[in-house]
Parts: C-alpha cells; sequence; structure tokens
C-alpha cells in the first residue's frame, strides 16, 4: 500500500535510500525475491509437439481403425490410416514447433534497459535485473520495468493502458499520498506500475514489487490458474466423431442382426462388420484440416502473426462478436485527426488548410518526433502526437522549420490549466502559439 506512504516512509519500510541498493545488497535481494520477470509455463519438447498432434477423438477413431485393420490382417488399409496419421503429426509439427521458435528468438531480441542508481552510480540494467529498493531514473519512451513508488517528477506522464484500458495518459505526483487504502490503480497518481509506458516528462521512483508480486504479475498468476476451455474445433471435431461413432454402432448392430437372422457364419459377420466400419471413416480428414490450418498460419505469418497452435487459426474465425471494455486494448492505441473545424469550414483530413494552424500543431507541441530514413516516429501524449502526424502529413517541410528554431518561452500543458503555450522568433517577430480547450 505504498500509495498511502510518504516518501520516506516507503524508503524506510523498503529498508533503502534515495543514493541506491549496493551489488551485493541487489545480489542478495534478486535472491530473496526473484528475478524480475514472470516465469513461462513449461515448454514442450519437439516430441511432446508430434505426441500433441495425437490427442483428438477423430485421430483416435482412426487409430481404433488401423489396429482392427491389423487384427483382420488388412495390411494395406492398417498402412495407408497409419501414413495418413504420421503426415497429419508431421505437418503439424512442423507448423508449431517453427512457430515456437521464431517466438522465442523474437523474446531474445526484444531486452529491454532500464537507468539505475548502484553504488551511487547510475548504470544500465535490464529489466530482469531490477530487484525490490532500486532506485529508477525514466524520462519518454521508457517502458516501467515493475511497481516503483515515485520519489520525484517533473510534468511526468504515463500510458497505463495496459492495466486500466485507458488510452488517454495519466499525470503523476511523487507529493501526492492517497488516503484511501483502497483506490483504484488508475487514480494511484504517485505510482507507476510494471507494463506501463512514459510519455512524457522525468521521474525518479523506487522499486517496491518486481514479478509476481507487481500487479501485472498478479494479473498473469489468475491466468496462469484459469482453466483452458477447448478450442471450437476441438469441440466441433469431438461431436463430429461421436456422432460417427453413433452411426458406425447403430450399422453393426443392424448387420449383426441380419446376420444372425440369415444364420451367416459368425466369421463373416465380424469380417463384414469390421471391413464396414473402417470404410466409413474419413481417414483423410485430418490431414485436410491440417493442411488447411498451415496455409492459413503461413499467409498470417506474412502479416508478422505467429501462431503456435494450428487450431488456434479457427478458433479466431469462429469469433463472431469480441467486446471490449475500453479502446486502447484492442485497437492500436492511437488517435488520430479525422477532421479539423474551424467557424467557417469543416476540413478533412488530408485538406490543405492555414499555414498557422499547421505550424501550432507543430510547434506548440510536446511530442518529441523524429525522421528515419522512411517515415517519421513519435513518443508522448496521443493528443499531441495526433496534432503532429496531421500537420506533417500536409507539409513535411513544417519538421526542419521545428528544428530550425528555438523556443523563448513556453508553458507546458498541466491538466488544472487545460492548455499549453510556447512563444517563437519567426522572421524577426515573436509569435506566440496557444494550444488547448476554448473555456479555459
Amino acid at each position: 500500500m505504498f500509495y498511502t506512504k510518504s516518501v520516506e516512509d516507503t524508503l524506510l519500510s523498503l529498508e533503502c535510500t534515495k543514493e541506491g541498493l549496493s551489488s551485493k545488497e541487489a545480489k542478495e535481494r534478486i535472491i530473496h525475491y526473484g528475478e524480475n520477470s514472470i516465469p513461462e509455463g513449461k515448454k514442450s519438447s519437439l516430441f511432446g509437439i508430434f505426441l500433441e498432434q495425437f490427442k483428438s477423438p477423430i485421430i483416435y477413431v482412426l487409430l481404433f481403425a488401423a489396429i482392427i485393420s491389423f487384427i483382420i490382417k488388412e495390411f494395406g488399409d492398417a498402412g495407408f490410416i497409419l501414413a495418413v496419421l504420421f503426415i497429419n503429426a508431421f505437418i503439424g509439427t512442423y507448423q508449431e514447433y517453427n512457430a515456437n521458435l521464431r517466438a522465442d528468438a523474437l523474446k531474445k531480441v526484444l531486452k529491454t534497459y532500464v537507468t539505475a542508481l548502484r553504488d551511487n552510480k547510475k548504470i544500465q540494467l535490464l529489466n530482469e535485473e531490477i530487484t525490490v529498493g532500486d532506485i529508477i531514473f525514466f524520462e519518454s519512451g521508457i517502458k516501467v520495468p515493475a511497481d516503483v513508488r515515485l520519489i520525484e517528477t517533473n510534468e511526468l506522464e504515463v500510458n497505463e493502458s495496459l492495466l486500466t484500458g485507458e488510452s488517454i495518459d495519466v499525470y503523476k505526483d511523487s507529493k501526492y499520498i492517497s488516503e484511501d487504502i483502497d483506490e483504484p490503480i488508475g487514480d494511484r497518481k504517485n505510482m507507476l506500475y510494471a507494463g506501463s509506458m512514459v510519455t512524457k516528462g522525468r521521474g525518479i521512483g523506487v522499486v517496491t514489487a518486481v514479478s509476481y508480486q507487481s500487479e501485472i504479475g498478479k494479473i498473469a498468476l489468475l491466468l496462469s490458474k484459469s482453466k483452458v476451455s477447448k478450442a471450437p474445433l476441438v469441440m466441433r471435431m469431438e461431436k463430429f466423431s461421436f456422432n460417427i461413432a453413433k452411426i458406425i454402432a447403430m450399422f453393426v448392430l443392424l448387420i449383426i442382426a441380419v446376420g444372425v437372422y440369415q444364420q451367416s457364419p459368425l466369421k463373416d459377420i465380424f469380417f463384414f462388420t469390421v471391413a464396414m466400419a473402417v470404410s466409413t471413416i474419413p481417414e483423410g480428414l485430418p490431414v485436410a484440416i491440417t493442411v488447411a490450418l498451415s496455409v492459413a498460419s503461413a499467409a498470417m505469418s506474412k502479416r508478422n502473426v505467429i501462431v503456435r497452435k494450428l487450431s488456434a487459426i479457427e478458433g479466431l474465425g469462429s469469433c463472431t462478436l469480441i467486446a471490449s471494455d475500453k479502446t486502447g486494448t484492442m485497437t492500436q492505441n492511437k488517435l488520430s485527426v479525422e477532421h479539423f473545424i474551424t467557424p467557417d469550414k469543416i476540413y478533412s483530413a488530408k485538406e490543405n488548410i492555414d499555414k498557422n494552424i499547421l505550424l501550432g500543431a507543430v510547434l506548440c507541441n510536446e511530442a518529441v518526433f523524429n525522421k528515419d530514413e522512411n517515415d517519421f516516429y513519435f513518443i508522448g501524449d496521443q493528443v499531441d502526437v495526433a496534432l503532429a502526424k496531421y500537420a506533417l502529413d500536409i507539409d513535411a517541410d513544417l519538421f526542419k522549420l521545428k528544428n530550425s528554431l528555438n523556443p523563448l518561452a513556453s508553458i507546458a500543458y498541466e491538466p488544472q490549466n487545460g492548455y499549453s503555450a510556447i512563444s517563437y522568433e519567426i522572421d524577426s517577430k515573436k509569435v506566440d502559439f496557444i494550444k488547448g480547450s476554448p473555456e479555459n
């Protein structure tokens, strides 16, 4: 409950200081609290993935048919059924094993670092090396590695949509102390939580929780304990296999009854019923399904989507309704300018507009934006990012103009003010730009 404590009481509770931890103490705390990561579930080996391909009701029916074929010495039928099953298993194993390798390779590449105090010196640490009591420094673009009680803030704003679903950035204040022990996460202005992203300003904080002790870790722990439901494809195959078994059983009983009535030899009745049962089982169905899902998986991989389980493709395709509590969780969490409304006219996003408006959108803007070889990239408040993109899409030369000018004075955006302002010298004249809500 560190959001209800002062900075001094928080440091006292965590048995640390603003000078950070020593290397020795950090190692001891990592042993005590564990590595700052969410442990993954047990990974399946190549052989385990191969065996998973046989866990299907239709596969069980086909295996039973193959065994019966061997018993009655129909080796051709038995061999064909087993060949189909192994081809199906090899295709499924190849797809899922490669998907796991690509996912693991992506995780190894995506290493994130944070600046922390160790031995009273600023050093770069992997997120996994952070522990309780570490002093961490934050700035725009930094992903929060653990739960943190803020010690100092300077116009700090954070995107917490991963936890709260709110796409609008949250203003943080280290001096804030909550009096409500049940205060919602989104209202705790003196806390940062693992998984959120700093979009503006600067901050210093002390780590209060890592791994499963963090808020995002608690969610992960609950999800790991939840019962995994069957994919729609698996449920349909179970129903299909059960229906096939019922139909075959009905015909077998009918044939036996007719055979007994006609006084046919029991041996002939047995072989005939087995042959009939085996012939009615669709041996090619598993391969057809696996090939179709593999084609879909290949198509999705071209769009940078890694499919670990082939049955997940059909599960996603079966969705008829997706319910989301907030925008920003299911969407890209990006705002955009669709129309610009003036007293005289409504402009579309790509339509030319007064240059002073475009100048204001770029110059009175607290987002950080730069240009790489192909395009612009932005970090900051979503409203500022949307306005900057809107102006630069119309006139990309404004980027060079912004970099060539130095502000004379500025007023940063504050929620209580509802506006921001900045002054530049343009063509030997002082020009003021103000952006905010009209009522303020």
